[in-house]
């Protein structure tokens, strides 16, 4: 019996190790740039995407590095040095132009383990390549308001800079007074100044009311209570978005306050009363008495939820 146990422990092994078929990976990183060398220290991560190993590949001077004990056709992913942008790697390895613009500071590629890989890089210090972060960060959540006002491609950049400049400001503003809030309307106005002087008042005024309108969408598609595609015309939810979108901008700031945070349930609840109230006065002359009738009911359902939270909320303290 003993015997029968050990062959077959001895053919499983076999089998295992005849299946997992184990790949040397040589690869190669080079580096634009005539003279140009890795310093001694450099290392390539390596993450294993099945059973979620870590490990890591010195890299020589001239770029070369090598991973042992990979699977054949395995799911791997390299992590690049922090100083260098990808440009270039070979198949059946490829990068992700989204994701390395989201977080060039940790580029990496991922493809399943080949005998090589190869991978051009360029040297990028930590500055320029934050620099190039926020500026794509800052492409990306602008896109939609780029399609709507129909920028050019040198207005889109210029709209970029002067974003982040306001940005910069604004945290000025907050490191200089310790603990007060980050306010989204703060952000708002001085953008808003911004681009009047950059490009007049028009711009400011759309780009206001585009941000406005992207709240009031996400308010009344997002709200289960409300359900405003079941009962509402499309024509009557974009005239409430208009409507709601100042209301939901101001609250916001008010909301995300610090004291808010620590007021009682009482005040919160006051204050969430008062918001329900403007939706509601400001919907007047939007629907008729029969809809108006039907929109305080589904508020009403949702200031049952907001009390069910502060109830929570409460209880966990």
């Amino acid at each position: 019996m003993k015997f029968l146990l050990a062959l077959a422990a001895m053919v499983c092994c076999l089998l295992t190790g005849w299946a997992a078929e184990a790949v040397r990976m040589v690869g190669h990183l080079h580096l634009a740039g005539e003279g140009k060398t890795f310093p001694e220290g450099t290392k390539v991560s390596v993450f294993h995407e099945a059973s979620k190993a870590h490990g890591e590949a010195l890299v020589d001077a001239a770029g070369n590095f090598v991973v042992e004990g990979l699977a054949a056709g395995e799911k791997i992913r390299l992590t690049m040095p922090v100083d260098y942008e990808i440009t270039a790697v070979s198949a059946p390895f490829a990068f992700d132009a989204k994701e390395i613009a989201r977080n060039p500071m940790n580029p990496y590629v991922a493809g399943p383990a080949s005998p090589e890989i190869t991978v051009d890089l360029i040297w990028k210090d930590q500055q320029t390549k934050w620099a190039e972060m926020r500026r794509g960060i800052a492409r990306m959540v602008s896109k939609g308001f780029f399609k709507a006002a129909k920028l050019s491609p040198e207005q889109q950049e210029l709209f970029i800079t002067v974003r982040l400049e306001s940005e910069d400001r604004v945290m000025k503003e907050v490191r200089t007074h310790p603990g007060s809030p980050l306010r989204p309307g703060a952000f708002m106005a001085d953008l808003c100044v911004a681009l009047q002087k950059s490009f007049g008042d028009a711009m400011a005024r759309q780009y206001r009311e585009y941000q406005e309108d992207q709240l009031g969408w996400l308010f009344i598609q997002g709200s289960t209570a409300l359900q405003a595609n079941e009962w509402l015309t499309g024509e009557e939810q974009t005239r409430l978005v208009r409507a709601w979108g100042p209301i939901l901008s101001t609250s916001m700031d008010r909301a995300l306050d610090k004291k808010f945070e620590t007021s009682s349930r009482e005040e919160k609840l006051a204050f969430y009363d008062e918001l329900l109230a403007a939706y509601t006065s400001s919907a007047q002359g939007i629907l008729d008495e029969a809809r108006l009738a039907k929109l305080q009911e589904r508020l009403a359902e949702m200031r049952k939820q907001g009390v069910a939270e502060l109830d929570k909320e409460k209880a966990g303290k």
